[in-house]
C-alpha cells in the first residue's frame, strides 16, 4: 500500500484521466497551470524567462518498441512517464522514482523472460527524453529527441533523484539548466516547467513554501502524474534550487507539493558538484552619475558597483525586494544616477519611492 501511495502521489507514471488522487495535487479546485506556448506572464513569471528555459526541459517516454526486446514488454511502450532538465549537453536530470522496477494498479513495466522485473539500470534504457513537446499550432513545429544510453547516478544518499546520460549531445541544441550553489529561501519566487500527465509543457509558478531539511516545498504551484523530476527554478536567476517529486497539495487548498532540494542534492551528486553555476546577473547603470555606463553584480538581494573600475565592490545598493521576479535599471530622477526597479506581479516599483506601486503593468487582451 505504501508503494502504490507513492506512486500515485509521485506521479511517475501518467493516467490517462487524472484520478482523484492525481488531483491531490493540484493546489485548489482547478489547475492553474498554463501552455508555455501561450503563456502570457499572467502567473508572475515574465514570458521572456519560459522563452529562455523551456528548450532544456524533456518528457521522459517509454520506447515505442519494447516488444522487439522483451518477451513480455508490459503496457507501458510509448507512454510518457516524467518530466526532467538537461543540465549539461548529455546528462539529463529527473526523479530517482522514474526508474524504479514495480509495477503499479494500471502499468506493468517490461520484464526479462521469467517475468524477472528489470533494475533501474537497465530500465533507463528503454527510455527517450521528447524535446519542445509543446502546444503547437504548427504540425510542423520542431522537436527532437534523445535515446537514454545509461542511467549516471541513482538515489545516491537516499534522495530522489537520478541522471541520465543521453545520446546526441541534445543540450548543445537545446541549451542547458544551471544549477544553483544554494538553496532558495522562503518566499522565493519559482517556477516548476513540466509536463503533467504527460502533457504537452506547462508552466506553474508561484512562492516556495519553505526549505526544510532535504525538501523544497510549495503549496501554490499544481503538479500532476508526470510532473515528477521536472526542475524546479529560481524565477529572479533562472537557477535551478530543487527537483519535483511528490504532490499533496488538496482540491479544498491544504496540502503542499513538495521536490529535493538542491543543497541536499549537491551534498551527495558528484555530478550536479561539477556544474555549480556560480555566476551572477549583471545590470549596467550610471552609477556615479558621470554619464558613462558601469557594471554591477547583482548578489544576495543587493547591487555592487564598480563605477571606478578598480576592481573592488562599491557601496551596495540594496533594493527594498530582494526576492523580485525581475529587476531592471533606470534614471528615476533627472539629474541622478542610475537607480533600481523591479517587478513583482502586475506592478514595478522604483527606488526613488519603493513603497509605492508606480506602474500597473496591462497585459495585452486576446482578440
Amino acid at each position: 500500500m505504501a508503494l502504490l501511495a507513492c506512486r500515485v502521489l509521485c506521479g511517475c507514471a501518467p493516467e490517462p484521466a487524472p484520478s482523484d488522487a492525481d488531483l491531490q495535487s493540484l493546489c485548489g479546485p482547478s489547475s492553474k497551470l498554463r501552455d508555455v506556448e501561450f503563456y502570457d506572464g499572467s502567473l508572475g513569471v515574465p514570458t521572456a524567462f519560459v522563452n529562455r528555459h523551456r528548450l532544456a526541459v524533456g518528457l521522459l517516454r517509454w520506447r515505442g518498441d519494447l516488444d522487439r526486446y522483451f518477451e513480455d514488454p508490459g503496457n507501458v511502450s510509448g507512454e510518457g512517464w516524467c518530466t526532467g532538465t538537461l543540465i549539461d549537453e548529455d546528462l539529463f536530470l529527473t526523479a530517482g522514482h522514474c526508474l524504479d522496477s514495480d509495477d503499479t494498479g494500471t502499468w506493468q513495466l517490461p520484464r526479462e523472460k521469467g517475468s524477472v522485473l528489470l533494475r533501474p539500470a537497465e530500465l533507463a534504457r528503454q527510455f527517450v527524453v521528447d524535446f519542445r513537446y509543446e502546444t503547437s499550432l504548427q504540425p510542423d513545429a520542431p522537436t527532437n529527441s534523445a535515446e537514454v544510453l545509461r542511467l549516471e547516478e541513482y538515489r545516491e544518499g537516499g534522495l530522489d533523484y537520478a541522471i541520465l546520460r543521453l545520446a546526441g549531445r541534445p543540450g548543445v541544441l537545446n541549451g542547458v539548466a544551471r544549477i544553483s550553489p544554494s538553496d532558495a529561501s522562503a518566499e522565493t519566487p519559482i517556477a516548476i516547467l513540466q509536463h503533467p500527465a504527460a502533457s504537452p509543457m506547462k508552466i506553474g509558478a508561484g512562492p516556495a513554501l519553505r526549505v526544510q531539511g532535504s525538501t523544497i516545498a510549495y503549496d501554490t504551484i499544481d503538479t500532476l502524474g508526470g510532473s515528477s523530476g521536472a526542475g524546479v527554478l529560481e524565477a529572479a536567476t533562472g537557477k535551478l534550487v530543487g527537483v519535483h517529486t511528490n504532490g499533496g497539495c488538496t482540491k479544498s487548498g491544504g496540502g503542499e507539493n513538495f521536490g529535493v532540494a538542491i543543497g541536499a542534492l549537491l551534498a551527495v551528486s558528484p555530478m550536479l558538484r561539477d556544474r555549480i553555476d556560480y555566476s551572477r546577473d549583471f545590470l549596467v547603470g550610471d552609477w556615479d552619475n558621470d554619464g558613462l555606463g558601469d557594471l554591477a553584480v547583482f548578489y544576495q538581494g543587493c547591487l555592487y558597483p564598480d563605477a571606478n573600475h578598480d576592481g573592488e565592490r562599491d557601496a551596495a545598493i540594496c533594493p527594498a525586494d530582494s526576492s523580485a521576479e525581475q529587476y531592471f535599471v533606470g534614471k528615476w530622477q533627472a539629474g541622478g544616477p542610475s537607480q533600481l526597479g523591479w517587478r513583482r506581479g502586475g506592478c514595478v516599483y522604483l527606488d526613488t519611492n519603493p513603497r509605492r506601486r508606480l506602474v500597473l503593468v496591462l497585459l495585452p487582451s486576446k482578440s
